[in-house]
Formats: structure tokens, sequence, C-alpha cells
């Protein structure tokens, strides 16, 4: 992988005269008790899960505007970061991988790109998940006086996460992203992907509601197709009841896909196939914890989780 060399020879770079630059370092680690029902295609499950995720950049230029940036993380799929901890029903499993390491520009004005294992950049819920990566370049565009963003991605997708077992000899991902603001409480989006030779279209509109109401902030909707096969939708509201943020989202997904099509979509792991109703509640303790909380019912089976995200970073300045 070109891209991957190049990146490690400016990390390198950057590392060596690094004394003078800013850097910073991000731990997340997420702990959640899950129930998982039974279903037609799997048995009944309940255990203990974890996650732990390490964000970290340093700067090549004084000013910020290059630097190069990782993500090592837990997690053996594109779209799940999730290990078992052995407690519960499941076995013990610990997989760790670096699955990010990229040169990131934003010297030019309103223009951002992203050179190497790079991250999902994306408009709406329903596309690449944002545990993923794309093997390639992000440009992003914000027209601010527009009131539009743009995102340009070509590279290779797959769904090994450990970059170093990753070895593409072809692009197999593109994509065009837009964003609009309609006006300051109504925004649109239109995303347009190939992978391999199957095209993905989605699009959606949301609608921010806090200026009507205390407790609802935004509800929107979402389609995504394939080629003229339309594999799923999903409506959403968010609100929030005093200290807890809420997300109640309706989902419909098909089963009904071919294995370039469910390749393409890789999202995150939590939607199901059928019909499925979604919440998820989340409170902020301090700026360090979250206590986190989400419940599916539907086609794709009952699953309940609980628990909490602890946060933390090292950053220092010159």
């Amino acid at each position: 992988m070109k891209l991957f060399f190049l990146s490690f020879f400016m990390m390198a770079t950057a590392l060596y005269a690094q004394d003078k630059d800013l850097f910073q370092i991000d731990v997340t680690g997420r702990i959640q008790g899950w129930d998982q029902g039974s279903t037609a295609t799997a048995p009944a499950e309940q255990n203990l899960k974890g996650v732990l995720r390490v964000d970290g950049w340093v700067n090549v230029t004084p000013d910020g505007c290059l630097r190069v940036a990782s993500r090592l993380a837990t997690g053996d799929k594109f779209n799940n970061e999730w290990v078992n901890t052995g407690i519960g029903d499941s076995e013990a499993s610990m997989n760790l991988a670096l699955r990010q390491l990229y040169i990131s520009s934003s010297c030019l004005k309103n223009i951002t790109v992203d050179v190497g294992a790079a991250p999902v950049r994306r408009h709406g819920t329903l596309g690449l998940s944002e545990s993923g990566y794309v093997d390639g370049i992000n440009i992003v565009i914000d027209e601010e006086g527009a009131g539009r963003n743009w995102i340009i991605s070509v590279g290779a997708v797959g769904g090994e996460p450990n970059l170093f077992k990753r070895d593409y000899d072809e692009i197999n991902h593109a994509s065009v992203q837009v964003k609009q603001e309609i006006t300051k409480e109504h925004a649109a989006f239109v995303a347009v992907a190939k992978y391999k030779e199957t095209m993905f279209t989605r699009g959606g509109i949301s609608w921010a509601l806090s200026k009507y109401s205390k407790w609802l902030k935004e509800t929107g909707a979402e389609v995504l197709f394939a080629d003229e096969h339309m594999l799923g939708g999903i409506v959403y509201a968010k609100f929030a009841v005093k200290n807890w943020t809420n997300t109640f989202s309706i989902a419909k997904i098909t089963p009904d896909v071919n294995s370039d099509e469910k390749a393409g979509f890789l999202m995150k792991q939590f939607y199901g196939y059928g019909t499925n109703v979604y919440f998820e509640a989340n409170r902020k303790v301090n700026d360090r914890m979250n206590l986190d909380f989400r419940v599916r019912l539907g086609d794709a089976g009952t699953r309940v989780q609980a628990g909490f995200t602890l946060k933390f970073g090292v950053r220092k300045r010159r």
C-alpha cells in the first residue's frame, strides 16, 4: 500500500521534529452489559462487552494545517469495535489493530484533504460506518457562505480492520456527498457512491426543532438505494429530557441483499435487517464520563445495552 508507506514516512518525519509542535492523544473506553434475544439466525446472548479507541495526531507544520493522524481500536470488523470480556456466555476475545494512519491538510481555505488509511467522512446515517476507513483520499469542501458542504472520497474499503493486513491492488470505492442548508432549521443531503459495479444512492433531510420546543431538538429521514434496489430507510427524532440526550428511530433494512450490496453499505452494527425500533439515551456525567443506554425491538431481535463511556486526553502545546 503506497499510501500507507507515505503516511508512515510523514509520521516519522513529524515525530522527529515534534519538539516544537502540538500533538494530542484521545482515549475512549466503553463498557456495556449486552442482552441479545434469540433469533432465527442467532442464539440468545448475555455478556459484557467493551471498546477501546485511541485517536492521536501530531502537527507537521507550526501553524497546524498539516498533521499526521491515526486510530488504534478494538474490534474485528469494519463496522464493529466491540470485544468480549469473557463475562457472560461468550468467550473472551481481544482484537486490537491500527485502523487509520493518514496525512490531513487544511492549509487551503475551506478545504480539508486526508490521504492514507483515512477516516470515513459522511452525511447521514446509512452509509459506511464511521468505525471504518477509506484507503485512499478524502476531500472536504466547506462553502460556508452558501451553507454547503461537499465530501469526495476515492479509495478502497473492505472487511479487514487491521491496516497491516490490508493490501488492495485496485480502487473499489468512490463517492460524492453534498449537504445543503435550506433554511436555518432545514438541511438536505444527497450521496452517490460506487462500490465495485454497484451504484449506491442516499438522500435525507433534517429539521432542527429547538426553535419551537425546549426538549425536541431534531427530526429527519433518510433512504438508501443500490442501483434500483431500495436497501432501506430510517426516520428519527432527537430530544432532550433533563440531562439525557435521546434518539428514537424506526428503520427498515431489507435482508434481500447480495454480497456487493452488503459490503457497500457497512453501517454501525446495531442496525439489523427487517423493521426495527431503536431508542438510545446518553447522559453526560462530567467531562470524562457518559452513561449510555440503547434498546432495539423488531425483526432483528431484541437487544438491550447499558453501560458507560470514559474519555480522557493528553494535549501538549508548543
